[in-house]
């Protein structure tokens, strides 16, 4: 028996809550964003399109797409008619509206429904694997650095809406862009939008305390918690963004933000760091598994930098602040 796919089992509005928090089904992200640019004409559309096109689109699926993972389930719920829902509704149930034009007209066919949802899902990817670091040069210039284990994304064809859009799904990443008045530049993450015209910033998705860092190098940048669109917060020049979703506080601090951006010019740092720390930097820096064999009855706390390092060249440096030994074996790192 074929596989269910556990997006056909989830409501409606599981799935926009999914998309808001930025946690939901990439395919389903990309359709509601590209549904979101094009509202403006589907607006244009009467209270009964939208019930036409609820009730033929829902007896289709149950027709012709009850097995096919690659295609919406969709909840029996009455289209809103106001504002983001409906457009986020209205692509859920008419995947960009293709899908009501199949149901409408035979004549079109699976290899044109199947170029329409390639329309609505092109995003590029870019990602790094962990010991990686990649830059990326965005078409109108603008630089990004991928630290290890990071996933980036950019709309295509980039830039032509009003706005030019990327997203850091995971890891973190150095922007420095170059500046548009005309057309904003927005990171979006799972825990709120960083909108900027023309800036170099710092983005940690999760940092050594698990919470969320935004630091800013150049200019300034608006950060806007997921979820609540009054919360708009300017971060200037030489500050840090401290943000912390679950319960959706945030401060902000003076910060040696060209400290916390050195990775990307191949510059490890340590800043009164403990062993927990130094490892999670270390595994996402070499790509390596370090394991501790025998835990340190007292906290170490290590402060350093290292210009190019090499993984034993950073160790041999630490072995001078706390004593301990290492053995390398492989990928996996003993620090006894």
């Amino acid at each position: 028996m074929d596989k269910e796919n556990p997006e056909r089992k989830k409501p409606l509005s599981k799935l926009l809550d999914d998309y808001l928090t930025g946690t939901g089904n990439h395919r389903i992200n990309e359709m509601i964003d590209h549904w979101l640019e094009e509202k403006d004409k589907n607006s244009k559309l009467s209270e009964e399109d939208y019930d036409t096109a609820e009730k033929e689109i829902l007896n289709k699926l149950q027709q012709d797409m009850g097995n096919d993972d690659q295609n919406l389930a969709v909840a029996k719920v009455h289209l809103p008619r106001w504002g983001a829902y409906l457009a986020a509704a209205s692509v859920l149930l008419i995947a960009s509206f293709g899908l009501w034009q199949y149901v409408k007209d035979p004549t079109l066919n699976s290899q044109q429904l199947a170029n329409q949802k390639r329309q609505a899902s092109d995003f590029r990817t870019i990602e790094t694997a962990v010991g990686e670091r990649k830059k990326a040069i965005l078409p109108d210039s603008t630089e990004i650095y991928l630290h290890g284990n990071t996933v980036l994304r950019y709309q295509e064809p980039y830039g032509n809406g009003k706005q030019r859009l990327v997203r850091l799904e995971k890891g973190e990443a150095f922007f420095v862009v170059t500046p548009n008045r005309d057309k904003p530049f927005t990171v979006q993450t799972a825990q709120g939008d960083n909108k900027v015209l023309g800036t170099s910033f710092n983005i940690q998705l999760i940092g050594k305390d698990s919470l969320y860092h935004l630091s800013v190098n150049t200019g300034s940048v608006g950060f806007t918690p997921s979820g609540d669109s009054t919360g708009l917060q300017i971060i200037d020049k030489g500050h840090e963004l401290v943000f912390n979703m679950k319960s959706n506080e945030s401060n902000v601090r003076n910060a040696r933000t060209d400290a916390i951006s050195a990775w990307k010019d191949n510059i490890l740092r340590f800043s009164d760091e403990n062993w927990e720390q130094i490892i999670s930097k270390l595994e996402i820096w070499y790509g390596v598994d370090i394991h501790m064999v025998d835990m340190k009855t007292s906290p170490e706390y290590f402060t350093a930098t290292f210009e190019r390092p090499t993984l034993k060249g950073v160790l041999n440096g630490l072995q001078k602040i706390n004593e301990f030994n290492y053995r390398v074996e492989g990928k996996e790192v003993f620090i006894e």
